[in-house]
């Protein structure tokens, strides 16, 4: 009774091993992640910081395959993470592009005062004269 309960726990087991993949919801919510249009955004505009994060996706997904569970979820999870700063460099760099522009707008502005502060000032004197 006793070897006829190790075959069929050795048979589960072997059952088990070759069965499916598990489903991990980390992977789902990076693909969820890089489906984004944040993640496009990304992908158009901080290439290096994608390619990061595509480098950690693949990564993930070959050890989910292999069977290594813990490390893909780990992978998956730095994936979202670079996604996510790839996001945030497009977002720093437009900032900065607005920085600049609001900037020149000033540096025009200044301009245009000290000129009509000027004229203001030779209209003054010509006047007083």
């Amino acid at each position: 009774m006793k070897s006829a309960l190790l075959a069929v726990a050795a048979a589960l087991a072997m059952v088990a091993c070759g069965g499916p993949l598990a489903h991990v919801a980390a992977l789902d919510d990076m693909e969820r992640v890089r489906g984004g249009a944040g993640a496009q955004e990304g992908a158009r505009l901080a290439p290096e910081a994608y390619a990061r994060a595509e480098q950690e996706r693949r990564i993930a997904l070959a050890l989910h395959d292999s069977g290594d569970d813990v490390g893909a979820v780990l992978h998956a999870q730095r994936a979202v993470a670079a996604y996510d700063h790839a996001l945030a460099v497009v977002r720093l760099a437009r900032a900065m592009t607005e920085l600049a522009d609001a900037q020149k707008t000033l540096d025009d502005a200044t301009t245009q005062v000290q000129a009509i502060e000027g004229s203001r000032g030779q209209l003054e004197r010509e006047a007083a004269e």
